[in-house]
């Protein structure tokens, strides 16, 4: 399963969780709803405070788990150069 959360190309948070990516969509008290990338699926995941992420609607198209490393790597690489002296 992978979980992270990861900045978009418009530094925006970007939740990669089971091979789909959703966008954060609203904060209401300490529960953040994230909507699916692709705005025609009904695909949502809710995060309570500091527990991990769950589905709450599922995808209506094909996961794509390569499209998700590619950007979990993207953004590791990207702060390793930031941290660097």
């Amino acid at each position: 399963m992978i979980l992270s959360i990861v900045k978009s190309k418009r530094n925006k948070p970007t939740l990669l969780l089971d091979t789909f990516r959703y966008t954060q969509d609203k904060i209401l008290n300490t529960a953040i709803y994230w909507k699916c990338e692709n705005r025609s699926c009904p695909g949502c995941a809710i995060q309570y405070g500091t527990n991990s992420p769950s589905m709450k609607k599922s995808q209506n198209y094909d996961d794509d788990e390569m499209k998700c490393k590619v950007e979990e790597f993207r953004m590791n690489l990207k702060r390793r150069i930031e941290d660097l002296p």
